[in-house]
C-alpha cells in the first residue's frame, strides 16, 4: 500500500467513525419512533477506540481490511401515512444528511491525499533523488568518462567540471523507464543530479528537452560566426561545443560539405557534433608533369586547392586528362580521414617519335640535356624540349622542339664560322665528364674541339663528382685544359 505524507499540523477536521454511523442507522431502523435530533448529535460524545481496535497489517503482505458487514436497507413509509409518518420523514431526512456528510468527508480525504502525493512528487523532482538526497540539477555535455568519473560541461554557464559517480547512480530514459547497466558516452547531453553533500552524480535522465538530428548533410560551417547549417536550417554553436569523430575530438575546421553528422543540442544551440560519415582527401603529386590537367571525380570536374581536395569516404571514379597524356580513369577507395596520393609522374603519358637531321655529319646533338644520335628516332613524351647542336667550325644551334604529334622530324642547318678559332683539348680525371662552355655543352672528356676566340666559363660535370668550373680566355690557336675532379 502506498505511503502518503500528510502535514501533521494541517487541520483535517473531526473524523466520524463509520462503525458508529452504521450503529446509529441500525438503531433508527429498529426504533423509528424514538429517534430525535438529539440522537444524531450525540456522536460528538462518542469515545473513539484506540489504535488497538483496528486490524494491523504488514506492508509486505496482502492488505487486510477486515470483514464488511452489509448495512440493511431502510424501509421507507409513504409520506403522511400511519401514525408516525412525520417522524419517519424526519428520520429519512436525517439519514440523507448523514450520508451527504460521509461522502463529503471521503471526497475531502481523497483530494488532500492527491494534493499531498503531487506535492511529494514535485518535491522529489526538484530537490531530491534516490531517497532523501538533496541535489543540484543541470543539463550537461559529457566530455569524457574515466573510472567512474565524468568530465561535464554545464550548459548553463559553459564551465567544465569533473564529478565522481555515485555507486547508486540511477539512469532514467526518455520514456521514464530505468536503464540497467547503461553508461553515457562522449557527446551525450543529459540532465545530471549532483548531490549537494558529496558532490557526486546520483542521477542521470535523458529527457525530451534534448533534441537530436541525425543524417545532417551538405553542411556549411562558418567558424567566424559559429554557425552550422545545411542550406535549410541553421544552428548556433559555441566555443565549448564538442566536435567528435570516431570517439576522438576534432575541430570545426576539419568538417566539410562531404561529411554527414549528428547534432545534439538544447533550444537553438548545438552542444555536440558527432561525425557519421567522414571525408578523405586526394593529393596530386607531380602535377606539373601534366600539361593543361583536368581532374574529375565521379564525372564531375573538381578544383584542387594546393593540389589537394576533400571527398567523401568510399568508392569513387577518378578521371585524369591533359594535353600530354591519354585519358585515364581509375577506381579508387577513399578511407575516412586518410589521404589518397596520385603520382602524376607515373601516369602513362602520350608519346611521340622525334628524328633530328643535321647538315653536318660530325656533330653533337643534345635534347633535354641528353646527347642523342643524328638521324636516330627518339621516343619522347608529348611536350616541349630544349635542343642544341654543335659541330667544329660551325655556330652552335640552340632552340626548342615541340613534340605534339606521333611523329616529329626536325631539320637543322648549322652555319659555318668565319672568325678565327682555336683548337681546344679538354681532359678530366676521371674521364667521361660533360663539358660546358658558357653553359653550352661542347663535349665529353676527353675530346678536342675548335672554339672561337673569346672568354669562356668552362664547367665540368660528372655524376658522383663535384662540379668544376674555371674561367679562361681563348686567344691562341691551341688551348689545353686538364682538370682533376673530386668525388662528392
Amino acid at each position: 500500500m502506498s505511503e502518503y505524507n500528510f502535514d501533521e499540523n494541517k487541520d483535517m477536521g473531526e473524523t466520524v467513525r463509520i462503525d458508529y454511523i452504521k450503529a446509529k442507522l441500525n438503531e433508527m431502523e429498529e426504533n423509528p419512533d424514538n429517534n430525535s435530533e438529539d440522537d444524531y448529535d450525540d456522536y460528538e460524545d462518542y469515545d473513539e477506540p484506540d489504535d488497538s481496535d483496528y486490524t494491523d497489517y504488514d506492508d509486505d503482505e496482502e492488505e487486510y481490511y477486515g470483514e464488511t458487514e452489509e448495512i440493511p436497507p431502510v424501509k421507507s413509509v409513504p409520506r403522511g401515512r400511519g401514525p408516525n409518518g412525520g417522524k419517519k420523514r424526519k428520520s429519512e431526512d436525517k439519514m440523507r444528511l448523514i450520508l451527504i456528510v460521509i461522502v463529503a468527508v471521503l471526497a475531502v480525504a481523497v483530494i488532500v491525499a492527491a494534493v499531498q502525493l503531487a506535492s511529494g512528487f514535485r518535491s522529489n523532482n526538484t530537490e531530491t533523488s534516490d531517497g532523501d538526497v538533496e541535489c543540484d540539477y543541470f543539463y550537461g555535455v559529457v566530455v569524457s568518462v574515466d573510472e567512474n568519473k565524468y568530465e561535464i560541461i554545464n550548459t548553463e554557464d559553459g564551465k567544465t567540471s569533473l564529478y565522481a559517480v555515485s555507486e547508486n547512480l540511477k539512469v532514467t530514459l526518455e520514456d521514464g523507464s530505468t536503464a540497467v547497466g547503461k553508461t553515457v558516452s562522449r557527446g551525450d547531453i543529459v540532465s545530471f543530479g549532483v548531490s549537494k553533500d558529496t558532490d557526486e552524480i546520483v542521477s542521470i535522465a535523458y529527457t525530451d528537452n534534448i533534441w537530436e538530428k541525425t543524417g545532417f548533410e551538405n553542411i556549411d560551417i562558418d567558424t567566424s560566426k559559429n554557425t552550422i547549417s545545411n542550406g535549410t536550417t541553421k544552428y548556433d554553436y559555441n566555443d565549448s561545443t564538442l566536435f567528435i569523430y570516431n570517439g576522438d575530438f576534432i575541430s570545426a575546421d576539419d568538417l566539410c560539405s562531404e561529411d554527414v553528422v549528428t547534432l545534439k543540442g538544447i533550444r537553438n544551440t548545438v552542444w555536440s557534433v558527432s561525425v557519421e560519415k567522414y571525408h578523405g582527401y586526394i593529393q596530386l603529386n607531380n602535377i606539373d608533369k601534366i600539361e593543361n590537367p583536368e581532374i574529375t571525380i565521379d564525372g564531375e570536374k573538381v578544383e584542387f586547392d594546393d593540389d589537394k581536395t576533400a571527398v567523401s569516404a568510399g568508392a569513387h571514379s577518378l578521371g585524369i586528362s591533359g594535353s600530354n597524356i591519354d585519358q585515364l580513369t581509375v577506381d579508387i577507395h577513399i578511407a575516412a580521414g586518410e589521404t589518397y596520393a596520385v603520382d602524376m609522374a607515373s601516369v602513362q603519358e602520350k608519346t611521340g617519335v622525334l628524328t633530328v637531321s643535321v647538315n653536318v655529319d660530325d656533330c653533337i646533338i643534345i635534347v633535354d640535356g641528353k646527347q642523342v644520335e643524328k638521324d636516330s628516332p627518339i621516343v619522347l613524351s608529348m611536350g616541349t624540349y630544349n635542343i642544341s647542336v654543335s659541330a667544329e667550325g660551325y655556330k652552335t644551334y640552340s632552340s626548342t622542339i615541340a613534340v605534339n604529334e606521333p611523329l616529329v622530324e626536325e631539320k637543322i642547318i648549322l652555319e659555318k664560322l668565319v672568325q678565327p678559332k682555336a683548337m681546344l683539348s679538354v681532359e678530366s680525371n676521371p674521364a667521361g665528364a660533360s663539358v660546358y662552355a658558357n653553359d653550352v655543352l661542347i663535349g665529353t672528356t676527353p675530346f678536342s674541339a675548335q672554339i672561337e676566340y673569346g672568354d669562356y666559363r668552362i664547367t665540368f660535370k660528372k655524376d658522383g663528382y663535384s662540379d668544376y668550373t674555371i674561367n679562361t680566355s681563348v686567344n691562341e690557336e691551341q688551348k689545353t685544359i686538364s682538370v682533376l675532379l673530386n668525388a662528392e
